[in-house]
């Protein structure tokens, strides 16, 4: 049975992911953020990242301001 890598979730990297999510969104349930932070892990460019960064990156456009600012 073929299956790509995506479909085996590294459980450690989707719980580092959703901690550093839970960061910016505390009073999130933290199944949403888990589930935020497995559909991150889909993303094949995302997974070979830290968790961490990764989030970092995805979390990026909501931390700055159109001109640039970071908020």
């Amino acid at each position: 049975m073929n299956r790509s890598a995506s479909e085996f979730v590294d459980v450690q990297w989707v719980a580092r992911c959703a901690h550093r999510l839970r960061r910016r969104w505390a009073h999130v349930d933290v199944a949403l953020l888990e589930e935020a932070a497995t559909e991150l892990w889909r993303i094949d460019w995302l997974r070979e990242m830290a968790a961490e960064d990764a989030a970092e990156l995805w979390l990026q456009p909501l931390s700055s301001r159109p001109s640039g600012e970071i908020v």
